[in-house]
């Protein structure tokens, strides 16, 4: 290379000697224009010509882009520089994969949004599904959380996600596949009501279930008080009229007893009632007697029998000599009769002379 020349303009002009490298006479010259660079002669300056931050002028290689305060809109074929933003931030667009159209964007999508290829939701707000679209996730009146919009104890509105129960003096009828809330007391105490296992029967309760009362699935005894099982359904436990103690045997109120009669028992095989029938479902008990005899004219068997003229409970015999004199019998297990059937006493063989007197005591019970 030999020679720099300038032109009028002041624009540097190279000539190239190539005589030597091509083994021929000649030379070829490139003028460069450093005043507008890349348009004289075709040839391009490597290097831009306004410094980062600068405004933009000329024609340099631009790394990066350009920030147009107003942003270009290219035709069809056109080329164009890539776009910054004042920070120098690149600017993109979304395209749907292997399509021209563009993927636009949605700050706060309504409640009932659909998935969408084409659109995308820009907001920071959870969303929830609700089975077919997606909704905006409810919070209080700030956005802040999800939960309830009223505070505990104040009166219940709009649509919160209640953690808890609800309170309602009078408590609410259900139909069938309606959905309700949990109920709560005024002190906050849930509401409960048992069920049949399995089954769609409530079990109810009894306060003081009376005598007679019977296992059941569908009833809860709510009572603290005991109760005793008589071979058949359940008893209330006896005490006394304070009901702070168990009795031997039975209250007062279901014993008997049975007094023999002015001058007792004379010469005779009739018997003689010392308890009546108790009543339907009774019994009577035989807990003790006592037995007087006077020197009798003739010995005699004495009976205790359930039932007129039935089965004998106990059997015992009287001599001539009135060995039964004062005598007294204890029952530690009581004689048992049937349910609503008398008890009786008697001298299988008439005495002649002299006379028998028994004294009983029982009672009566299930």
């Amino acid at each position: 290379m030999s020679g720099i020349k300038t032109d009028t303009s002041g624009r540097e002009i190279y000539n190239l000697d190539t005589s030597a490298a091509s083994g021929g006479g000649g030379s070829s010259s490139v003028q460069i224009d450093q005043t507008t660079p890349g348009t004289t002669n075709g040839v391009q300056v490597n290097g831009g010509n306004a410094a980062s931050g600068a405004s933009d002028a000329g024609n340099p290689v631009k790394v990066g882009g350009r920030y147009n305060a107003t942003p270009p809109t290219l035709g069809d074929g056109q080329r164009g520089d890539a776009q910054l933003g004042s920070r120098g931030s690149l600017s993109v667009q979304l395209k749907v994969a292997d399509s021209g159209s563009a993927i636009s964007s949605t700050a706060t999508p309504g409640d009932g949004a659909s998935n969408s290829t084409t659109n995308l939701n820009a907001s920071t707000f959870p969303m929830a599904f609700n089975g077919t679209g997606w909704d905006r996730q409810r919070g209080d009146t700030n956005g802040l959380y999800v939960g309830g919009n009223v505070a505990a104890g104040a009166s219940d509105a709009g649509n919160p996600v209640k953690v808890g129960a609800r309170y309602n003096a009078t408590l609410p009828t259900l139909a069938d596949g309606q959905r309700g809330d949990i109920q709560i007391g005024t002190r906050g105490s849930l509401n409960v009501q048992l069920k049949v296992a399995d089954g769609t029967g409530a079990i109810s309760s009894t306060a003081t279930p009376a005598d007679g009362a019977s296992n059941s699935i569908t009833t809860l005894n709510a009572s603290t008080f005991p109760a005793v099982f008589n071979g058949t359904t359940w008893d209330r436990l006896r005490g006394d009229v304070n009901g702070a103690l168990v009795q031997q045997f039975a209250l007062s109120g279901s014993r008997w007893s049975y007094a023999a009669a002015a001058g007792g028992v004379t010469n005779t095989t009739t018997a003689v009632t010392i308890a009546a029938a108790a009543g339907a479902g009774l019994r009577n008990y035989l807990t003790g007697m006592q037995i007087f005899a006077d020197t009798l004219g003739t010995a005699t068997e004495i009976v205790l029998r359930d039932g007129a003229n039935g089965t004998v409970l106990w059997r015992g015999k009287i001599n001539t000599g009135g060995s039964f004199v004062g005598a007294e019998i204890k029952f530690t297990c009581p004689l048992k009769g049937t349910a609503n059937t008398l008890m009786e006493f008697a001298t299988l063989t008439a005495s002649g002379t002299g006379s028998v007197y028994i004294n009983a005591q029982g009672y009566t019970a299930a």
